[in-house]
């Protein structure tokens, strides 16, 4: 006979019930989920800061090297030289058009970059000031206009003889974007800022670091692109050539522009990443070498000196 087994269970048996968490409790592991949440966060935020500092610190190597080969090339630091923007009252005439070379009246007259008349600005003032930008990188970008009569318009070209001309472009033109920005930062003295004085339109540079909306000489962002104390904005093409359409070509966030001091004046030649709050600080008087630390806006500058 087959035998059952059957539970016994007694009338005194132990009662087993499910108990929810108390109050405490979730407020404990609430409390616990979110420390660890605002760890991963700023862990998160951290990798990502470090992330963009190390990218821009990339660019600016790229844009440092991409100048001393520019040198190395021709002798000559961009807008020095016979790259140097041609003095007010200069007359160039093109010799036939498109083909890049000028006469220029009178001839020791004739020490271009840049056709002056071609320049986004308005006035020979403004012009030079586009020019001199230290945000201004267009001779890595675009072939030098020469004059002919100019004693060193051999230089408009590599020559493989010689070993000396221009042979650039010295950098992706994807890497170029046109920056508007105050033509307050002196070439000279290496100070000032770039959301002071009056707005240049479309200066050709490149940009480092984590993305910035523009900014106005409050730093603060811009109402208006149009707004003239809307200083530091950038777009994909100057505002002023044909199809230019600004939902499609101005940037909404952008990083800082790189600036280069000293390469005309004799100075240390150095180019300068703004950092992370994306403000120059000024020039390090003792090293110019080295950021301004006495400057707040200076704190987080990065400079790499091309040579002394």
């Amino acid at each position: 006979m087959p035998i059952t087994l059957r539970p016994i269970i007694g009338r005194h048996h132990q009662e087993f019930r499910v108990r929810g968490f108390t109050l405490v409790e979730l407020l404990v592991v609430t409390a616990v989920l979110a420390t660890l949440a605002f760890m991963a966060y700023g862990s998160l935020w951290d990798v990502q800061a470090r992330a963009q500092e190390d990218a821009a610190q990339a660019q600016a190597t790229q844009v440092s090297r991409a100048l001393l080969q520019f040198f190395r090339d021709t002798g000559y630091w961009p807008g020095q030289g016979p790259f140097a923007l041609s003095s007010a009252g200069t007359a160039t005439t093109e010799t036939s058009p498109g083909s890049g070379l000028y006469t220029c009246a009178p001839p020791g007259g004739g020490i271009i970059g840049v056709v002056r008349e071609s320049l986004p600005e308005p006035d020979d003032a403004m012009r030079d000031a586009w020019f001199a930008s230290p945000a201004n990188l267009l001779q890595l970008f675009e072939t030098p206009a020469l004059c002919q009569n100019h004693p060193l318009a051999h230089l408009n070209r590599w020559d493989p003889v010689a070993q000396r001309g221009w042979r650039g472009p010295y950098l992706p033109r994807a890497m170029r974007h046109q920056v508007s920005l105050g033509d307050d930062l002196d070439e000279a003295t290496g100070l000032g800022s770039t959301v002071v004085g009056m707005r240049l339109e479309d200066v050709p540079g490149v940009g480092a670091g984590a993305p910035w909306p523009g900014a106005d000489a409050s730093w603060w962002r811009c109402t208006s692109p149009a707004d003239s104390n809307c200083m530091l904005l950038w777009r994909a093409v100057r505002a002023d050539m044909p199809g230019y359409v600004e939902a499609k070509h101005l940037f909404a966030a952008h990083p800082r522009p790189l600036l280069h001091f000293g390469l005309t004046n004799g100075d240390v030649p150095r180019l300068v990443h703004a950092g992370p709050d994306g403000r120059y600080g000024g020039v390090n008087i003792s090293d110019p070498c080295l950021p301004n630390v006495l400057n707040n806006d200076g704190q987080d500058d990065r400079v790499i000196c091309l040579g002394r």
